[in-house]
């Protein structure tokens, strides 16, 4: 479903009560058209729930008031932040319906409230969205690590479909992180994530860990099925672009976008474009000599070209392209897309690691809703 999503509420659609909770005070914002100088053209002021608030009232969203003089008018936005299940249900391994909504906006509505903001159900169903995280927790069988998904994951060369600035892949190896200009692909070993968050959250990939640290213990896990989570983190720019592409209506409503249909979508279309640009290459552990066989019988190449993909290949195997193209920085772009061109023609099957990554797709096609009751 989704996670993160991000709403934007114009001057008019809400009220501050508690100016003097946001940093800098809200008060000279709110009664005059007047904002501090910045080098960025407008002013932002601060409103982030306290460790102590918290554990009071739950969980609780993030506020940021954004002002600016647009054409000689004074416009006073407010950006809501918050994790849409962990505000429904104090977590995020229970995952929403179309039919969580209204209760959904009825506790987030309660919970701005607390923290000095007042406006209607009505405002936040249809509130703008400016950013959304579509997510899912897959469950892994049994015999499947989210260690060995992730490494596979890795080995993608998503360059060809996908225009990304860098690849994260780090927490040793339990997260895999792809950037593009305006939204990001993030794999990440969900139980792993939550026993760094034991240690610091600065560990974590994912925020606002600490309403859910007591959710499982070590014994209880012992044995049992890994949980992958898969998000794709949208801005709005990128979510216009993929809403286009496939063919879904641009609507940028909340209550628009609050829907399990869009989420497998968009979910199932990054995934299978993925795997596309998986390379499925022989296990490291199989015979050089095998390997060699293979190539010269499939290509009839010489002995010395043959070595030399091999050792492409090996690379590829335990660092991914990204870390083979490393590697060859010094050398020109020319050099590396030949090279690429003939590890192309290989085509070295690992039929095993396809149909687990393959049957990882099928559970997203049939995107059935992760409930932390049928966990453990």
């Amino acid at each position: 479903m989704i996670d993160t999503v991000v709403l934007l509420l114009d001057k008019q659609d809400y009220i501050i009560s508690k100016p003097h909770r946001f940093n800098p005070s809200a008060e000279g914002l709110m009664f005059k058209p007047y904002y501090p100088k910045s080098n960025q053209g407008y002013f932002k002021s601060i409103n982030n729930p306290k460790k102590k608030e918290i554990q009071k009232h739950g969980y609780l969203p993030r506020l940021t008031l954004i002002a600016r003089n647009n054409k000689d008018k004074f416009l006073l936005q407010l950006r809501i932040e918050f994790s849409a299940p962990k505000m429904l249900y104090g977590n995020n391994f229970d995952e929403l319906c179309n039919d969580d909504i209204d209760q959904l906006i009825t506790v987030l509505k309660s919970k701005l409230r607390i923290m000095g903001i007042a406006t209607s159900y009505d405002r936040l169903r249809v509130a703008r969205v400016s950013a959304i995280h579509y997510s899912k927790n897959i469950i892994l069988d049994q015999h499947v690590s989210c260690s060995f998904v992730l490494n596979e994951l890795r080995k993608v060369d998503l360059n060809k479909t996908l225009d990304l600035s860098s690849t994260d892949y780090r927490n040793s190896g339990h997260v895999l992180r792809y950037h593009t200009n305006s939204y990001e692909i993030v794999f990440y070993d969900k139980l792993k994530d939550l026993e760094r968050s034991r240690i610091s959250e600065k560990r974590s990939i994912e925020s606002d860990n600490s309403i859910q640290l007591d959710l499982f213990n070590k014994v209880e896990r012992k044995g049992r099925n890994e949980i992958l989570r898969f998000e794709i983190r949208l801005n709005l720019r990128s979510l216009k672009k993929i809403l286009n592409k496939l063919s879904i209506e641009n609507s940028y409503k909340f209550e628009d976008l609050f829907d399990l249909a869009i989420s497998k979508n968009i979910l199932y279309h990054f995934l299978e474009s993925i795997l596309e640009s998986w390379t499925p290459i022989n296990k490291p552990d199989d015979l050089p000599e095998n390997m060699y066989l293979e190539i010269l019988n499939k290509s009839g190449l010489k002995p010395n070209k043959i070595l030399h993909l091999m050792g492409a290949l090996y690379i590829i195997n335990s660092i991914g392209y990204r870390g083979l193209r490393d590697i060859m920085g010094s050398y020109s772009e020319r050099t590396w897309y030949r090279l690429k061109s003939e590890l192309d023609k290989v085509e070295l099957k690992n039929n095993f690691n396809l149909m687990i990554l393959t049957d990882i797709l099928q559970k997203i096609d049939k995107f059935e809703l992760t409930k932390i009751e049928g966990l453990y």
